[in-house]
């Protein structure tokens, strides 16, 4: 084995990292640049990259910390702040919380563009959050103008406050309003949502399917196998009694002549009719020609 490569890194090893930290280990950017593992891992710990690629067994050593750093560190974080880093950073710390726990849920198995799937997930598991609560706040409204309008109106007509009334159920019928819009905006974005966990088998009953395809024994396999030969050969079967069927229709489609010196089709249908009165008329004709033949023979042997 050669030896590895020592001192500081090129600036073209260092753009390899940069390129591959997500989908490599460090043991094989090490390989790959031929390095010792320790460089690698100083310099991507010392530009907050991450620990490289995690190994579906090594995902439960890594803390929630790393993983953090790992998100802060990907190309879409600066857009995913600007989005959600306002006031007390609750629905970025949601967005982080979400993103570390999908991610052990994956066993950090994920291609980029699933990676944009989960971020896209997560984007609108807040927006759905935003709009509940949204809608709770207009709920808590609706009772609180509710009760305005019923204490209101236990007062005599007389001594009721009828501009505060109209300006009340006003109200009301504006916040009932925002609330069927909120629901149904949560409607649409639960939709969109179930599509993502569709495309990325996030339910437990596609993990499960997942899972026990991967206990199916070698004799499982061996006899899928045998089914799929046998549906292969029943295939090629019927593909070559198909094809025969359609030889002979063709044959015997076409004019025979018989033992008899008679002239005839086999398959007589639309497509061969034209076909057999053509050759109907032929015989006929040859038919009136033999007997005239046989006549003027027959008066020959008169004379």
């Amino acid at each position: 084995m050669s030896e590895r490569k020592r001192g500081a890194l090129s600036t073209k090893e260092k753009e390899f990292i940069h390129s591959n930290k997500d989908v490599m280990t460090i043991e094989e950017l090490a390989d790959a640049c031929n390095r010792n593992v320790e460089p690698i891992a100083k310099y991507l710990r010392e530009n907050k990259l991450g620990s490289g690629k995690v190994l579906p067994e090594q995902i439960d050593d890594i803390t929630d910390k790393e993983l953090a750093a790992r998100l802060h560190n990907k190309h879409y974080w600066l857009e995913v702040k600007r989005q959600f880093g306002k006031g007390d950073n609750e629905e970025l710390r949601y967005f982080e919380r979400t993103w570390i726990a999908l991610v052990k849920q994956f066993k950090d198995d994920i291609f980029i563009a699933e990676e944009m799937s989960i971020k896209q997930w997560i984007t609108l598991e807040i927006l759905m959050n935003r709009s509940m609560n949204e809608r709770n706040k207009h709920v808590l409204e609706i009772d609180r103008l509710q009760k305005l309008i019923d204490d209101e109106c236990q007062h005599d007509k007389e001594a009721r406050d009828n501009d505060k009334l109209d300006m009340w159920r006003q109200q009301l019928m504006y916040v009932r309003g925002a609330v069927n819009s909120y629901t149904t905006e949560h409607t649409k974005l639960l939709a969109e949502i179930q599509k993502i966990e569709k495309s990325l088998k996030m339910s437990r009953e596609q993990r499960i399917k997942k899972i026990e395809d991967g206990k199916k024994s070698w004799v499982d396999l061996i006899k899928e196998l045998e089914e799929h030969d046998e549906r292969e050969r029943a295939g090629r079967e019927a593909a070559i009694l198909a094809k025969s069927a359609e030889k002979a229709k063709i044959e015997f489609s076409q004019p025979i002549v018989y033992g008899d010196d008679i002239i005839d089709l086999p398959i007589l249908n639309t497509q061969t009719y034209k076909v057999a009165t053509e050759l109907k008329a032929e015989q006929d004709k040859i038919d009136n020609e033999q007997r005239l033949k046989d006549a003027g023979y027959a008066n020959q042997q008169t004379d």
